[in-house]
């Protein structure tokens, strides 16, 4: 929990370090801000299945209410990799407030990877979402070959996937007054996977820079 003035840096002395929210086996962590200011220097992970099968879980649950979540290299909800089977990954991310910044390869609501099951659930009824990815999209694998997306992707399977047992769900809410402003890529349902998005309120702003060939906007991409 972060909260009043805090201040957590995990880019110190410019070493970058991804952080993971609860990672199997059966891993359940939660990150809550409430104030102040954490900096992760290579991306945030919620709810991440690496390797486990069969009916092993991870759930992660983050919470910004206040302050500033800097998640740098990406930020991904419910991400399952190597995980064949029923092997889950469950993110869920809620954003009332503050805001939440990711700086480059992207963010991804449910997201699957070489087997295992991806949930991912995100919300954002107040507060910013702010999504500057500024990685070239066919760098890291917009293109099929790759899989991940410089930008905003809901419910993802990688495009190298040659894993029936790959499954992918996710669902992004925006309500009240939240907002997302996205400079890259806009995707919901990719390679299979299952996407939804509902705005009942609130605003997104998807205005990519830098644009290159594949810097676009799709629903249902690639049998999703």
């Amino acid at each position: 929990i972060v909260t009043n003035t805090g201040s957590v840096n995990l880019r110190a002395g410019n070493v970058s370090a991804r952080m993971h929210v609860g990672a199997s086996p059966y891993g359940y962590g939660l990150l809550r801000m409430d104030g102040g200011k954490m900096i992760v220097g290579d991306g945030v992970t919620i709810g991440y299945n690496n390797g486990y099968n069969g009916a092993v879980w991870a759930t992660g649950v983050v919470e910004v209410s206040a302050g500033v979540l800097d998640a740098g290299s990406g930020f991904v909800g419910g991400y399952a990799e190597n995980a064949s089977g029923g092997g889950n990954g469950i993110g869920l991310v809620s954003v009332t407030g503050g805001r939440t910044v990711e700086s480059y390869w992207g963010v991804f609501v449910g997201r699957s990877r070489a087997g295992g099951v991806a949930n991912g659930r995100m919300v954002i009824s107040n507060g910013l979402l702010d999504i500057i990815s500024s990685a070239d999209v066919e760098a890291t694998g917009g293109a099929a070959g790759g899989g991940a997306y410089s930008g905003l992707a809901v419910g993802v399977i990688n495009f190298n996937e040659a894993n029936a047992g790959s499954r992918a769900q996710g669902e992004l809410t925006v309500s009240g007054s939240g907002v997302i402003t996205n400079a890259g890529v806009l995707v919901v349902g990719v390679n299979g996977a299952t996407g939804t998005v509902v705005q009942t309120g609130g605003m997104v702003r998807h205005a990519p820079t830098g644009v290159a060939d594949r810097k676009f906007t799709a629903i249902g991409y690639g049998f999703g």
